[in-house]
């Protein structure tokens, strides 16, 4: 390996909050075999209206989502019923919930919307690592705001990958990591079966359950569960040379919800949680032909393969 040591380029204290309106996402992918591609993107929200009091959400902890005034529900015949005052009086009300609800929307935290977007190709990860954090520094030049905003930033990378963890980690705590480990299969196969064993916990077999929205933290509250899908029990064979293939993996026969999948979860024979990943239909921990789960679908996983990298 090229770089036996590396410390992390980017200083996240230099990127205060209050003077920043954008964050990165980085994230590697490849092998020693096909090289490694490198994304890095500049995301940026809309200004949020802190005003509204609400429940907060695991992507935006610091801001609370909106609370919409309770509606006012009369019905049809119940209408007709009333004198033309009471008519009015309802009218009104419901036109003034109308109008409070709108303005409430629009000082609502608002979707992320890209600033930038660049990708690459490098023999090695560090490298690759190391050209996209130097083509955000870059881009985090511009971002810079005049007086106090209520934005923040975050650096992705793909948790599935332990090494990747770690250099998430050497980015958060700037200080040097060995970055450049190689491991040997023995070690690759000790760590892909700790997962399966994981998985195989409990007296029955394990499950692969499907999300949509935000992931949380690793094994947090769950979003709304699209489908849930039986491994079979043991999950997998043994690792070998690196890498594990997951025997046949049972049909969800009716999807539980209409969903955009993003990521899943498996979990024990009794609900534990052991393993948290992203979901795709390219370069994602679980691929996917299509993101799209429509209630009482059939939902398949045909084949499925981890490899610990960095061999």
């Amino acid at each position: 390996m090229k770089q036996p040591r590396k410390v992390a380029l980017i200083n996240v204290a230099a990127y205060p909050r209050e003077k920043y309106s954008a964050y990165w996402q980085i994230a590697v992918t490849g092998s020693d075999d096909d090289g490694y591609l490198w994304k890095a993107q500049v995301v940026a929200y809309t200004p949020v209206g802190w005003q509204w009091k609400g429940k907060v959400t695991p992507e935006r902890p610091d801001v609370p989502e909106p609370v919409y005034p309770p509606d006012i529900p009369v019905r049809q015949e119940q209408f007709l019923k009333m004198s033309p005052a009471k008519q009015a009086e309802i009218m009104k009300a419901q036109d003034e919930r109308r109008a409070l609800c709108a303005k409430i929307h629009a000082a609502s935290p608002q979707p992320v919307y890209v600033v930038a977007e660049e990708q690459g190709t490098a023999e090695d990860r560090d490298t690759a690592d190391t050209e996209a954090q130097k083509w955000v520094l870059k881009q985090m030049a511009g971002q810079k705001r005049k007086g106090a905003t209520l934005q923040g930033f975050a650096l992705v990378v793909n948790p599935f990958d332990v090494l990747a963890a770690l250099r998430e980690l050497a980015v958060w705590v700037l200080r040097p990591l060995l970055m450049a480990l190689g491991l040997a299969t023995a070690t690759r196969n000790n760590m892909l079966n700790q997962i399966r064993d994981a998985i195989d916990g409990g007296a029955g077999a394990g499950l692969l359950r499907i999300y949509d929205g935000s992931r949380p933290a690793t094994c947090g509250t769950a979003t709304t569960l699209g489908a849930e899908l039986t491994h079979a029990d043991p999950c997998a064979p043994g690792a070998s040379a690196g890498a594990v293939t997951y025997s046949a993996i049972a049909d969800d026969a009716a999807a539980n919800a209409t969903i955009t999948a993003t990521w899943f979860r498996q979990v024990d024979s009794t609900g534990t949680c052991a393993v948290d990943g992203n979901v795709g239909t390219s370069g994602s921990d679980l691929n996917l032909n299509s993101t799209a789960i429509a209630v009482g679908q059939r939902v398949s996983v045909t084949s499925w393969a981890l490899t610990a990298g960095n061999a």
